[in-house]
């Protein structure tokens, strides 16, 4: 018997959990790109302390890769699902990193899912790949990977799918792919009781809108300060900074005909109480010093705002997105290859970074 065949580009904490539910219930075959853990989990596979799962020892997916060139051998791929970082501001693009094995030919035709963060992301993958459908995930877990094999799953593999119309292939077709592969994603126990919760999403734009109320707000100001979100509340952030951004959002979906529940702001600020001193994931990143998702989390949103004509009424959003933009810069600067300025500080003036850019 055939199973459908995905690809995962993508194991970290999210990505994992995620090929692990593919294999739990048999369902496909599974293919991993692991680069700098290829070899540890090679040899001793991933270990899992997963809220879902309990403990899992010597996971491995059916096939492993060192890279994308290794992983086509095992194609061509019904799905490939993509669950790294988003920086849309450093190259390669999502869309030219999937390239080699998003194919289109007799009997092969590939869905990307992609499991990220931020709003507008889909739009770059279906100008690149015409045709093809896209299915969009809106993933709520906390996953963690460390030791580059141990993965820490604490709250429950929530995630909604839908399709993101691509204009040619028709709303029925691309509505029957994203349940055929909800049905493969999904896992239940020897009883029959559902494990993971994933479902399908009539309106990913509106679930979109939905996470920014929290990565656009408390992931941008924990970054920007640098405290983790217990904190960021005790030195008077939250009510200065996160519920603000908030509000801006929340204006901003209603604006885009997504209006959000009356309530969201007062859940996801209970909600993160009980997080005790949790680092979202750009805080994880600026203390790293890693590249951050600064574009498609708040540069999209703020364009989106201004094409709206709400930019005047987004202050808030604009602050932390420049604050953060700067230290991007910084970031992409110190890892090189991405800018190179003069010596002479006479030759930087009206000038930005992005006039010493050297990959466009």
């Amino acid at each position: 018997m055939s199973f459908p065949s995905v690809l995962i580009i993508g194991s970290g904490g999210v990505g994992t959990i995620a090929s692990y539910s593919l294999c739990f219930n048999k369902k496909a075959t599974v293919t991993s790109v692991l680069r700098s853990s290829y070899d540890i989990v090679t040899e001793k596979g991933f270990e899992i302390d997963s809220v879902d799962y309990g403990k899992v020892t010597g996971f491995r997916p059916h096939n492993i890769a060192k890279s994308l060139d290794d992983a086509a051998q095992y194609g061509p791929f019904d799905y490939v699902l993509v669950s790294t970082k988003n920086v849309a501001d450093m190259s390669p693009l999502v869309a030219e990193v999937i390239a080699p094995v998003v194919t289109k030919t007799a009997g092969a035709n590939t869905t990307v899912v992609l499991l990220q963060n931020g709003i507008e992301i889909e739009d770059p993958i279906i100008k690149a790949f015409p045709g093809h459908v896209v299915l969009s995930g809106i993933s709520m877990i906390s996953s963690i990977l460390s030791g580059g094999n141990h993965v820490e799953h604490s709250y429950i593999e929530l995630a909604t799918i839908g399709y993101v119309d691509n204009k040619i292939t028709p709303a029925t077709d691309q509505e029957a792919i994203a349940k055929k592969f909800i049905e493969i994603y999904s896992t239940r126990n020897a009883n029959g009781t559902p494990i993971n919760q994933i479902t399908y999403n009539d309106n990913v734009r509106l679930g979109r809108w939905r996470k920014l109320v929290y990565n656009a707000s408390f992931n941008s100001v924990c970054a920007m300060t640098r405290l983790d979100t217990t904190r960021v509340a005790l030195s008077g952030n939250r009510e200065q900074w996160v519920i603000p951004i908030m509000k801006e959002i929340v204006l901003l979906a209603e604006a885009d005909g997504n209006k959000l529940p009356e309530t969201i702001i007062d859940n996801m600020v209970e909600g993160d109480k009980e997080e005790e001193y949790y680092k979202p994931s750009m805080l994880v990143d600026v203390l790293a010093d890693r590249p951050m998702e600064v574009e498609v989390i708040l540069g999209n949103t703020i364009r989106i705002g201004e094409n709206l004509g709400y930019g005047d009424r987004i202050p808030y959003l604009k602050l932390v997105y420049r604050v953060l933009k700067g230290t991007q810069y910084g970031i992409l600067e110190r890892m090189g290859g991405a800018f190179k300025l003069p010596e002479s500080r006479g030759l930087t003036e009206g000038k930005s970074y992005e006039d010493f850019r050297l990959t466009k």
